[in-house]
């Protein structure tokens, strides 16, 4: 194992403006490249009330990071949609999504996905990798370094990969049956 891309998001759906479609995107709370002895570079974003973005660098427990290893083999035997639709009011719900890659030293990698609706054990890694960043994150226990472009190209890259993957696991719209009264 090389190093673990890790992203915390929220799907959103823009409004739309004119006569444009309404348009969905991630917003990335938290996407972070950790290696495997806690070092990381991190980049943050609140999105409410306004856009705040930080990059910052910082270390991570390496208890942590040697759980989150050990618990990979355990995620790998089960893949399940990161997607939760309400089929009755007809939206999706807005839950964190935690998403992991796991770059491996031949330049393969693995993606597991957590939301916070799972509770079962073999999920206690991840959660503690997003618990762990956000206490770094609002305990400022971190070095601000500048807009860094390997970890911004990085970014977008999972994003992208995310977006394709997820909206493959949205449900297919339903038909609407109109009545005409005449």
């Amino acid at each position: 194992m090389k190093n673990i891309e890790f992203m915390a998001y929220n799907w959103n759906v823009s409004e739309p403006k004119n006569d444009q479609k309404p348009k969905f995107e991630i917003q990335p709370e938290i996407y972070s490249i950790i290696e495997l002895n806690g070092e990381n570079r991190t980049y943050t974003c609140d999105f409410r009330p306004n856009k705040v973005e930080k990059y910052f660098e910082a270390k991570i427990d390496r208890n942590s990071i040697d759980s989150l290893v050990k618990g990979v083999d355990l995620l790998s035997k089960e893949y399940k949609s990161v997607i939760h639709y309400d089929s009755n009011i007809g939206c999706i719900k807005p839950l964190p999504i935690l998403k992991i890659k796991v770059n491996y030293s031949d330049n393969t990698s693995k993606s597991y996905y957590y939301n916070f609706t799972e509770n079962e054990k073999k999920y206690s890694s991840i959660r503690n990798l997003y618990r762990s960043l956000k206490i770094i994150e609002i305990g400022e226990t971190y070095h601000k370094i500048d807009i860094n472009s390997n970890l911004e190209n990085k970014k977008i890259e999972f994003i992208k990969k995310s977006m394709k993957e997820d909206t493959t696991a949205f449900p297919k719209p339903r038909k609407l049956v109109f009545e005409v009264e005449g």
